[in-house]
């Protein structure tokens, strides 16, 4: 009898307000949720647990969230990953650049609409159920 696989997300933002109104908004989508406010935390985790999606912001303290992104790429390309800024564009070069290498599979601006995101979730359960 297969059980139900817990769906993981992690969400890496300094914003406090941001990271927590995501974080409730996954939990309430039955989602369990990680919380990391600095690229290194997020790096870490993901080494340690990876996630099934990961929501990273573009701006850190310690990391531009790209380079954040292209570590969890080269550690665990699996990961589905949404870049949300505030800062960059769907179309500016680095973004496109992330995207073509797979890097970043959707991208969200700034200020949220927490039905995309709750989208973007259950696109990304549908896609572990899919691949088990």
């Amino acid at each position: 009898m297969n059980t139900p696989q817990t769906l993981t997300a992690l969400i890496v933002d300094d914003e406090l307000d941001l990271a927590w109104a995501l974080q409730q908004n996954l939990r309430l989508d039955g989602w369990q949720v990680a919380v990391a406010h600095t690229g290194a935390a997020a790096v870490a985790y993901v080494t340690a647990s990876p996630p099934h999606i990961a929501f990273v912001d573009a701006k850190l303290p310690d990391m531009d969230g790209l380079d954040v992104i292209r570590r969890i790429g080269e550690l665990r390309p699996e990961v589905t990953v949404v870049l949300i800024s505030g800062y960059y564009y769907a179309e500016d070069p680095e973004v496109r650049e992330a995207r073509s290498k797979g890097l970043i599979v959707h991208f969200i601006a700034k200020p949220l609409d927490l039905r995309e995101v709750s989208a973007l979730a259950r696109q990304a359960a549908g896609a572990v159920e899919v691949s088990q």
